[in-house]
């Protein structure tokens, strides 16, 4: 049979194509579709008498045939797959289906069809989500979810498992599905043979009590909130940021690079063509996310971004105004943050500007406990940031603060790009990573401790890499200063609050990272052992305290020690005991680390033997 020619239904302004799926009494029947052209209005108050697909392509490499107009269209076996279940067994079904509707191979059709995608999502009569066939018991999950919304103390581990494998499929992960909900106005769930609503699967996942993926609740929040969106009232525009939508779904899987950021355009509030953002494939990917980074980050700025990369690297710079105290984590799509402002902050008048309890949008990568507030020269708002190896990567690039002053909540934030006194920035090397085009972020260099394994196209003079891992020192130590500051009563030493910093306050920072083994201590005490470690004193007690640590944390922060002072590490018969008496599950690993390092010349005592005959593990 002919293949399908797509010119033979051009398409005009606001026009699409729509699929009438023929009826057939057996599931074997083969595929038959009816192509015609379809304008969308501009302004509707009625009823559009189609309904939208929201799928995952799935794999191109095994295709089936259908019959579109009389002539053939090879079609991937999901899509397949949702058709035969789709089919009415005597009724004709009118779909808008991407694979279908939209010529795959012409690069300027898509571009030009790609803008009225949200119309078309938004118009439809419903959208149906398809998440593939009943296998896994992905069918039994949408009743169990469905028996969940009618009563919540039904959940158990039994009932939990089912609902969370048919979470890990495909759909949920996809950036381009996020648009195709975002701004539908009825919502069905679909899986096999079993259909339920949209709110229903959202009340069910809600009443399971259960942690689900982090990538999950933005994605809920979406198809939550399509019974509240105006049907037949289309708006033009949607209501966050292209940064804030980034910052949600980064991490989200696309085929092509260039769907990172056009997937997000039918959610994104501001207008396209004057951000530079009008879709156009012919365009190479680094150089549209290179006109989002300078959309999203101040022009101050300079941007290095590199063909195929999903990772930029951005140079500004800015002021330290504090770390994050306190998170947590809100339902679907908020997360409330506590911030430390540090003495900068507070003589600037940005803690009064700006409150201490933050609610923001949910990040592909959650905000944590110690990630560092940073405002940039130029900006209107902070950013956030976290300490890595040898740089900072950016966790929220666009903070839309919803604040709460004395109980009431508030949108007031200040759009006046703040005037910082060139004298007192910091110069900062940011590292923003959207993610790779299949969605995951690699792992390979994570021991590594430089941005050329991160980045390897990344070129930076000798000069320029001491410049940039000294000023992380410094932010690092000023951080950890302000921990100290803020946590120093319940330590004796006070030398840090009447003198000047000396050697001795950063034996103390040491001290207390060790002590208190939290995540964000130990990150910024790796950097200052990393960047400083020939000033750094390392006294028996501090190595003592990371031996005694009960917590994986002491083991974590021995392993640093031990990395970055090698045979120097003060390791002695005081150290030694410390590990063996210690209580904690991880005590014989610590010893396992020295025994590794020192060999037999670790001291070890009849105190030491002791512990160790009473503890089978060491």
């Amino acid at each position: 049979m002919v293949p399908f020619n797509y010119s033979e239904l051009q398409l005009g302004p606001n026009t699409t194509r729509l699929a009438r799926l023929l009826p057939s009494e057996k599931d074997d029947t083969p595929i038959r579709c009816e192509l015609f052209t379809y304008i969308l209005p501009e302004s509707t108050g009625r009823k559009h008498l189609y309904e939208a697909l929201s799928y995952v392509w799935g794999s191109q490499s095994e295709t089936h045939t259908i019959t579109v107009n009389g002539c053939d269209l090879h079609v991937t076996r999901n899509l397949y797959t949702a058709l035969i279940h789709l089919r009415d067994n005597q009724l004709e079904r009118i779909l808008w289906i991407d694979a279908i509707c939209i010529n795959q191979e012409d690069d300027d059709e898509k571009s030009e069809q790609i803008p009225l995608m949200r119309s078309i999502y938004a118009q439809a009569d419903r959208v149906i989500v398809w998440l593939g066939e009943a296998m896994q018991d992905g069918d039994e999950a949408l009743k169990i979810i469905q028996r969940l919304a009618a009563d919540s103390s039904l959940c158990g581990e039994e009932l939990f498992d089912p609902c969370l494998s048919l979470l890990r499929r495909d759909w949920f992960q996809r950036t381009w599905v996020l648009q195709e909900v975002g701004v539908a106005r009825c919502i069905s769930i679909v899986c096999g043979s079993v259909e339920i609503n949209g709110l229903v699967f959202c009340n069910g996942l809600g009443s399971c009590r259960r942690a689900l993926p982090d990538f999950i609740y933005p994605v809920l929040h979406l198809i939550k909130d399509s019974f509240l969106r105006p049907r037949y009232e289309i708006d033009p525009r949607g209501t966050l940021a292209i940064g804030q939508l980034i910052d949600m779904y980064r991490f989200h899987k696309a085929t092509m690079l260039h769907d990172k950021i056009y997937s997000l355009l039918g959610l994104c509030v501001e207008d396209h063509e004057e951000v530079g953002l009008k879709p156009n494939y012919r365009l190479p990917w680094n150089e549209i996310f290179m006109q989002v980074i300078m959309h999203v980050f101040p022009s101050s700025c300079s941007v290095e971004t590199w063909p195929a990369s999903t990772i930029a690297v951005i140079k500004g710079k800015g002021l330290v105004l504090g770390y994050v105290g306190h998170v947590v984590k809100g339902i679907y799509a908020f997360q409330q943050v506590e911030v430390n402002y540090n003495d900068t902050a507070h003589s600037l008048g940005y803690r009064s500007k700006w409150a201490t309890m933050w609610q923001i949008n949910a990040s592909a990568e959650s905000v944590v406990k110690g990630d560092i507030i940073f405002l940039l020269d130029g900006a209107s708002s902070p950013i956030i940031i976290r300490i890595c190896r040898g740089f900072f990567t950016v966790i929220v690039s666009t903070t839309a603060l919803h604040l709460y002053h004395k109980g009431k909540r508030s949108n007031d934030v200040s759009t006046q790009k703040e005037v910082l006194t060139q004298g007192s920035l910091s110069d900062i090397v940011l590292v923003w990573d959207i993610s790779s085009a299949d969605g995951e972020k690699s792992k390979e260099h994570d021991d590594q401790n430089d941005l050329i394994y991160l980045v390897p196209h990344y070129q930076e003079k000798p000069s320029e890499k001491k410049k940039r891992l000294q000023n992380l020192s410094l932010i690092s130590e000023g951080i950890m200063m302000q921990i100290l500051q803020q946590i120093g009563p319940r330590y004796q030493d006070r030398r840090l609050y009447r003198h000047e910093r000396s050697l001795a306050d950063f034996e103390l920072m040491i001290k207390v990272a060790v002590e208190d083994a939290g995540l964000y201590e130990i990150r910024i005490v790796e950097q200052l052992l990393e960047h400083c470690r020939d000033s750094l004193p390392v006294s028996e007690n501090v190595v003592a305290a990371a031996a005694a640590n009960e917590g994986f944390l002491g083991f974590i922060v021995m392993g640093q020690l031990l990395k970055h002072c090698g045979k120097s590490l003060p390791v002695t018969d005081v150290v030694v005991k410390a590990a063996a008496a210690s209580k904690g599950r991880f005590r014989h690993r610590i010893v396992e680390q020295l025994l590794e390092h020192f060999g037999g010349s670790l001291p070890v005592s009849e105190e030491v033997i002791k512990a160790a005959e009473e503890d089978k593990d060491i």
